[in-house]
């Protein structure tokens, strides 16, 4: 009998702090949407391109706060579609990217109110590019077209953050976020507005 009553204890007290874990993590997982206005450079192998200059809504954020005191990680998730027009010497082409971006940032506190985050992290993106051309010198004609190509690319991320309480359990905040590609890929420069609960 006593086992008995051992084993039901340790069940019980086992479950409360599994429980009292599984709280703590959801406690302070955010989520959340940021729309973001993107600068990408396509670093085609042929030739150069116009730069991709664009507005990207849809955009996913997941933040982990706490930890350290200082520390969160910041996680993107995107789809990006656009295309870059053609001209003398530049390839045209139309460009579709899914991507998930996750970075370790820390807090600075500069003042009371200001207290942005830095952060540096990691990167990867699946980019399709499709429809690619050129056009004569006066771009009024069809000069050469290229096939599609396709490229798995893993980025460096560096980015800034600073965010506000608008309710407990609302947070509005905007991030700044540079991408290079380790190897092959786009170069991005992407600011967005993000809200999260």
């Amino acid at each position: 009998m006593i086992y008995r009553v051992l084993l039901f204890c340790f069940f019980f007290l086992f479950s409360g702090s599994v429980n009292a874990r599984a709280s703590d993590v959801l406690g302070n997982l955010r989520f959340g949407w940021m729309p973001m206005a993107n600068y990408n450079l396509i670093n085609d192998p042929v030739g150069p391109t116009n730069d991709g200059v664009h507005f990207m809504p849809l955009s996913a954020v997941i933040i982990y706060n706490n930890i350290l005191r200082d520390a969160r990680l910041f996680g993107n998730i995107y789809y990006d579609s656009y295309s870059v027009s053609a001209a003398s010497q530049h390839i045209a082409q139309d460009v579709t990217e899914f991507g998930v971006n996750a970075s370790y940032q820390w807090m600075f506190r500069v003042t009371r109110v200001f207290k942005p985050y830095l952060g540096v992290g990691l990167g990867y993106a699946v980019e399709n590019f499709k429809n690619r051309y050129n056009t004569t010198s006066d771009g009024l004609f069809l000069n050469t077209t290229y096939p599609n190509r396709s490229v798995q690319a893993f980025n460096a991320v560096v980015n800034a953050s600073s965010e506000w309480q608008l309710s407990p359990n609302w947070n509005i905040g905007v991030h700044l976020q540079f991408e290079q590609p380790i190897a092959g890929g786009l170069t991005a420069i992407r600011a967005g507005i993000y809200i999260t609960y």
